[in-house]
C-alpha cells in the first residue's frame, strides 16, 4: 500500500473518529449527570460508530486493505445517522451534511464508478432519517434544540466546511490529472455524476426557495397570532383602568360627596385661596398627630359622604383607602387608613389632575407587596361641579391589580405561550406565575420597554429574538373607547407574549423537515431513473471503447458491433473501415518525410540550416521574411552575407567548435537592402554518428526593437535624473515654508506643474530700513513670483528672479521702487526669451505708538491681487497692480502703492494665477469668485489651517486632472 493512500485514510476519518470520541464522551457525562436513557443510547450509536473506525483503521494499515475499511466506517455512518433521531430532537440539518459525506469519501477510497449508487443509498437514508425526525418520539435529548443559534450555526457551518474540504480532496487526489491517485471516470460514471449534479441543484434550488418562502409565511403567521394576543390582553387591561378611571368620576358625582365639599369649602376662612392654604398647613400638623379617634379626625372620616364612599368600596373591591380632596387641596373626605395628611395641594399627583390644561386624571405609584404579591396603583380622578361646570374636588383611590393579574392568569391558561405585563421599569407586574410579580423582566425585553416607554417604536408588534431563541410580540396598552388613552400609555405598561422558538415554531420546522424528505426522495428517484437512462446510453460507447482498446494493442483485426443511436452505428462502421486501411496507412507513414515542418514553418523566429561551410541548407519563411531573401536566394548564398562584420561569424564558429553550442549569441546582421539588424543566435552542431560536422543548426531571433527601446529608456531615464537634480536644485532656492523668526504666523506653499516651474516665494526681516517719513523697525516682506511658462526655460528665470529679489529686498526701496529696480534688472535676461516675470510684494510694519496690530504697504507687478480675511470674516482684495517685470516698461511709469491698516487675527493670503486658473475635467477654472469664498469659509485659527484649507478647496475642485499650471500660496496672519 502507497502512503499517499494512508494519508487518505487519515485525512478522512481522523478527524471524524477523534469528534466521535468527544461526543461520546459527552453523552455519557450528560446520561451520569441526568440520568436520561436517550443519552445512553445516542452515546452507545457513536461508540459503535467509534469502534468501527477503529477496527477499520487495523484493517488499513495491518492487512492492506483500504477500500474495506472505508466501506466500514460508510456502512456504519449510515447506520448511525439513521438512528439519530430516534434519541435526539433537530439532528436531520447536520444528519444531512453527515450523509453528504458518504459519496465523497467513496470517491476519495478510488471507487469512481460506485459514486453514483452511493448518492443514491445516501439519499435513501437521509429520507428515512427525517422520517423518524418526524415522528417525534418522547423523551428524546432536547441538546439541539436547546442550543443556542449561534452555537447550532457554528455546528452547521464547520459540516458544510468539512464537506468543501472533502470535495477539494476528492478533486486534488482523484480527479486531478497530476495528482498522485489520479483516476479517470468511465463515461457512465461521468454522465451519472453530470446530471445527479445538475438535477440535485436544480431540486435544491428550487426546494430551497419552497422551503424559505413556507418558512417566512408560516413564522410571519406565528408572529401575528403571538401579536394579536398581545393586542387583546393589553386592550382588556386598558379597559379595566379605563372602567375605574370611569367608577372614580362617577363616584365623585354623589351628591353627599358634593355637599361634603361644599360644606368644608364654607367651613374656611374666606374665599381667598392662599388664606385657606396657609390655615390647611396649620392644620396640616394638628391632623398629623390626632389619634384615629380624635374628634377632629372624624368629622372626616364619618358621615354621608364617607358613607358614599364605604358603598363604593363594597362594591369594587379591588379600591382601598379612598379619599376626597377640595379644589385647594384640603382633606373633605376619606376611607380606609387615615390619610397620611390633610393638605395635598403641594403634591405632585394632586397638580397633575387639578391642571386643567390636562385631562385630570392622575395614574402612578405603583406598590408591590412582597408578601402577598399583590400590586396597586395610585389614581385619581378630577370632578367637575354639575351645577357650575367648574372642577370642585379630586378623588383618589389606590387600585389593586388583582383582575388585571387574574385575566393575564387565564390568557396564561388558555395558551401554550407566556404572557406578561410587565411596568416601564421591567418589573413584571403580572405573569405565568405569582413568584414572577414584582421581579424584573428577562434582559432582552429591555429594548422593547425602553422603546415602548419613549413611544419611539409602534404601539404593537412582533420579532424573533435570534440570541435568545424566543418568539416575541408586544403591545402597548390600548382601550375601546379610547377616551383616557393617552394618560393609560403614559404608565408604559407593556403586554409580552413571548415562547421559544424551538416550541413556537415547531409546525415550522416539521413543514421545512416534510418539504426537504420529499425532495431527497423526489431526487432519489429521479437520479436513479438518471443511472439507468446513462447505462443504457453508454453502452454502445463502452463497447466501442473495448474495440479501440483491442486495436491499440494490435489487434487489426477486431471489428466494432454497430449498435445505438445511428451516430455511434456510422461510428463503429467507421472503425471497422479503419481497421482494414490501417495497415496501409501506416506504411505510407514510415515511408513519409519524418521532419516535422509545422514547428519549422510557423515559428516567428528565423530557423535555418547550413553546413560547414556556411552555405544555407534551409530556411523557415521567418528567416527570408527577417533578411528580405527569396527562397531561391537563399539555396545560392551563405551565411556570411548576413554578418554585418565577419569577425562575429569566426568568434560563432570558435564557439560552436569549443563547447558544441551556443546560446543568445548577441550579432549584428545585415539584411538584403543593407540595414542592420540586432539578433540573438541560439545553435547547435549537426553531427554523424562518427562525430564528423555536418552542419549547424539554429534560431535567430530579432531584437533590433527591443535594443532600441532600451536605449530610449536610458535616454529617458537620464533626462529624469537631470530633471529630479534640477528639481532638487530648485526646491533649495526657496526657502523653508515657515519662518523661523518670532514674528507674525507665516506660512508658504508651492508645487510645480512639472518636474521644474516658475513659480517662487520667498519672506524677509527687515532692518530698520529707511522709508519716505522716517524708519520703522521690526517689519518683514513676502514675496509671491511667477515666471510666464513652464518647465526648463521657467525654472531658470525663476532662479535669477528670486536672486534679484534677495539681493535688493533689504535695501533702501519702497515696495514700488523695488519693483522698478527689478524689472530693469530682469530686462536684460527676458529681451531674447520674451518671458516675465508677475510678482506680487508686500511688507508688514507695526503699527507705531504701541498700537496692535501691523500696517501693509503692497505693490503689484502683474501678480495675483493680495486678499484680506478681516477678523470679523470680512473678505476684501487689495487693489494694487502694475506691468510684469522684465517687461521694460514698469520702470518707466512707476509702480502703484497700497497702505493698508491690519489688525490681530488678520489673515493676508498671496496667490499665483495657478490657483486663479487651476482647471478640472470640464474646463472650468477655479476662479477669483471661488477664492474668495473659500477664503471667507475657511478656518481662521493660524495661517496653516488657513493653507490646508484652501489646498483642500483647489484638489477638490480639479480632482484628477493634471495640473496645467505652476501653484503658489502664502499665508499670513497678523
Amino acid at each position: 500500500m502507497k502512503l499517499t493512500q494512508q494519508k487518505l485514510f487519515w485525512s478522512t476519518n481522523l478527524f471524524s473518529g477523534l469528534l466521535l470520541c468527544v461526543i461520546t464522551i459527552f453523552l455519557g457525562l450528560t446520561y451520569n449527570q441526568t440520568g436520561q436513557w436517550p443519552a445512553l443510547a445516542l452515546a452507545g450509536i457513536t461508540g459503535t460508530v467509534v469502534l468501527a473506525y477503529g477496527v477499520a483503521a487495523w484493517v488499513v494499515f495491518t492487512q492492506k486493505r483500504l477500500q474495506t475499511g472505508l466501506g466500514l466506517v460508510m456502512a456504519v455512518q449510515i447506520m448511525g445517522v439513521m438512528l439519530a433521531p430516534l434519541f435526539v430532537a433537530d439532528f436531520w440539518l447536520i444528519g444531512l451534511i453527515i450523509m453528504a459525506t458518504v459519496p465523497l469519501k467513496t470517491g476519495i477510497a478510488g471507487k469512481l464508478q460506485q459514486m453514483p449508487r452511493f448518492v443514491i443509498l445516501a439519499l435513501l437514508a437521509a429520507s428515512l432519517m427525517i422520517g423518524l425526525d418526524l415522528l417525534a418520539l418522547p423523551n428524546r435529548l432536547l441538546i439541539l434544540t436547546t442550543l443556542p443559534q449561534t452555537h447550532y450555526l457554528v455546528i452547521v457551518t464547520g459540516g458544510v466546511l468539512y464537506l468543501a474540504g472533502l470535495i477539494f480532496l476528492l478533486w486534488f487526489v482523484r480527479l486531478r490529472p497530476q495528482a498522485c491517485c489520479y483516476v479517470r471516470p468511465n463515461l457512465t460514471t461521468q454522465l451519472s455524476l453530470l446530471v445527479t449534479a445538475i438535477l440535485a441543484l436544480s431540486i435544491l434550488v428550487i426546494t430551497g426557495v419552497l422551503i424559505v418562502q413556507i418558512h417566512d409565511i408560516q413564522i410571519k403567521k406565528v408572529g401575528q397570532t403571538f401579536q394579536t394576543t398581545a393586542e387583546v390582553e393589553a386592550e382588556r387591561v386598558g379597559n379595566i383602568l379605563e372602567r375605574q378611571i370611569i367608577d372614580l368620576a362617577n363616584l365623585g358625582q354623589s351628591p353627599d360627596i358634593l355637599n361634603r365639599v361644599e360644606e368644608v369649602w364654607a367651613g374656611y376662612p374666606g374665599n381667598d385661596k392662599t388664606l385657606i392654604r396657609s390655615y390647611l398647613w396649620t392644620q396640616e400638623n394638628r391632623w398629623r398627630h390626632a389619634a384615629e379617634n380624635d374628634e377632629f379626625v372624624l368629622q372626616y372620616r364619618t358621615g354621608p359622604a364617607v358613607m358614599a364612599l364605604t358603598a363604593f368600596r363594597g362594591s369594587h373591591n379591588s379600591h382601598k383607602n379612598l379619599f376626597v380632596t377640595d379644589q385647594v387641596g384640603g382633606l373633605v373626605a376619606a376611607h380606609g387608613e387615615k390619610p397620611e395628611k390633610l393638605f395635598y395641594g403641594d403634591d405632585d399627583w394632586w397638580q397633575t389632575v387639578w391642571d386643567l390644561t390636562q385631562d385630570g386624571v392622575y395614574l402612578g405609584r405603583l406598590t408591590h407587596d412582597p408578601a402577598t404579591q399583590k400590586v396597586s396603583i395610585f389614581m385619581a380622578v378630577r370632578i367637575v361641579s354639575p351645577k357650575t361646570y367648574q372642577p370642585i374636588e379630586a378623588l383618589a383611590s389606590t387600585y389593586d391589580l388583582q383582575s388585571i393579574q387574574q385575566i393575564i392568569a387565564l390568557a396564561n391558561e388558555n395558551a401554550s405561550h407566556k404572557v406578561r405585563l410587565l411596568a416601564a421599569d421591567g418589573v413584571v407586574l403580572a405573569g405565568p406565575t405569582k413568584t414572577e410579580i414584582g421581579q424584573p423582566a428577562p434582559p432582552l425585553f429591555k429594548d422593547i420597554l425602553s422603546a415602548q416607554a419613549d413611544r419611539a417604536g409602534p404601539p404593537s408588534g412582533w420579532l424573533l429574538e435570534k440570541p435568545g431563541q424566543t418568539v416575541l410580540a408586544y403591545s402597548r396598552l390600548n382601550s375601546t373607547s379610547q377616551s383616557n388613552l393617552d394618560r393609560i400609555r403614559s404608565l408604559g405598561w407593556t403586554v409580552l407574549v413571548s415562547d421559544s422558538q424551538a416550541h413556537a415554531l415547531a409546525e415550522v420546522n416539521r413543514s421545512t423537515e416534510i418539504a426537504t424528505l420529499v425532495a431527497l426522495l423526489a431526487l432519489a428517484g429521479i437520479i436513479i431513473v438518471a443511472n439507468t437512462m446513462a447505462k443504457i446510453i453508454t453502452r454502445p460507447v463502452e463497447d466501442l471503447t473495448a474495440t479501440a482498446r483491442e486495436i491499440n494493442e494490435g489487434n487489426l483485426d477486431a471489428q466494432a458491433r454497430p449498435a445505438g443511436p445511428q451516430e455511434l452505428v456510422t461510428l463503429a462502421e467507421t472503425f471497422n473501415s479503419l481497421t482494414a486501411n490501417l495497415n496501409t496507412y501506416i506504411t505510407n507513414l514510415r515511408q513519409s518525410e519524418k521532419k516535422y515542418r509545422a514547428l519549422f514553418e510557423d515559428s516567428k523566429d528565423a530557423i535555418y540550416l547550413t553546413d560547414p561551410t556556411g552555405h544555407i541548407i534551409d530556411v523557415n519563411p521567418a528567416g527570408l521574411s527577417l533578411f528580405g531573401y527569396t527562397e531561391a536566394e537563399t539555396q545560392r548564398g551563405n551565411v556570411f552575407h548576413v554578418y554585418a562584420n565577419p569577425d562575429d561569424r569566426l568568434r560563432f564558429q570558435q564557439e560552436m567548435e569549443l563547447h558544441g553550442s551556443v546560446k543568445d549569441f548577441e550579432v549584428k546582421l545585415r539584411r538584403k537592402d543593407n540595414a542592420e539588424i540586432d539578433g540573438l543566435v541560439t545553435a547547435t552542431l549537426r553531427q554523424a554518428e562518427d562525430g564528423t560536422i555536418l552542419g549547424y543548426q539554429g534560431i535567430i531571433r530579432d531584437i533590433t526593437a527591443q535594443k532600441q527601446a532600451e536605449k530610449e529608456r536610458l535616454q529617458l531615464s537620464a533626462i529624469q535624473r537631470e530633471l529630479d537634480m534640477a528639481r532638487n536644485i530648485q526646491v533649495s532656492l526657496l526657502p523653508p515654508p515657515q519662518p523661523v523668526w518670532g514674528g507674525p504666523d507665516v506660512v508658504c506653499y508651492s508645487k510645480p506643474a512639472q518636474e521644474v516651474g516658475g513659480d517662487f516665494y520667498a519672506y524677509h526681516a527687515l532692518d530698520d530700513k529707511p522709508l519716505a517719513g522716517g524708519k520703522t523697525a521690526g517689519g518683514f516682506a513676502l514675496v509671491v513670483g511667477d515666471i510666464s511658462g513652464k518647465g526648463m526655460p521657467a525654472a531658470l528665470l525663476m532662479a535669477v528672479s528670486l536672486a534679484s529679489v534677495q539681493t535688493v529686498i533689504n535695501q533702501s526701496f519702497s515696495p514700488g521702487e523695488l519693483l522698478a529696480h527689478l524689472d530693469r534688472v530682469l530686462a536684460h535676461y527676458t529681451q531674447t526669451t520674451r518671458q516675465n516675470c508677475a510678482l506680487c510684494y508686500v511688507e508688514f510694519k507695526p503699527a507705531g505708538n504701541g498700537q496692535p496690530g501691523r500696517i501693509l504697504h503692497a505693490a503689484n507687478a502683474g501678480g495675483v491681487l493680495p486678499i484680506i480675511r478681516r477678523g470679523n470674516g470680512a473678505v476684501e482684495w487689495v487693489e494694487v497692480g502694475g506691468l510684469p517685470l522684465g517687461v521694460g516698461l514698469g520702470a518707466e511709469s512707476g509702480y502703484q502703492e497700497v497702505t493698508l491698516p491690519l489688525a490681530p487675527g488678520d489673515l493676508v493670503i498671496l496667490t499665483s494665477d495657478g490657483v486663479i486658473e487651476a482647471m478640472n475635467q470640464t474646463g472650468e477654472i477655479f476662479g477669483f469668485e471661488r477664492l474668495e469664498q473659500a477664503v471667507a469659509a475657511g478656518p481662521a485659527l493660524s495661517a496653516e489651517t488657513m493653507l490646508g484649507h484652501l489646498k483642500r478647496q483647489v484638489t477638490a475642485f480639479v480632482g484628477p486632472t493634471e495640473p496645467h499650471d505652476d501653484l503658489t500660496l502664502v499665508v499670513v496672519r497678523v
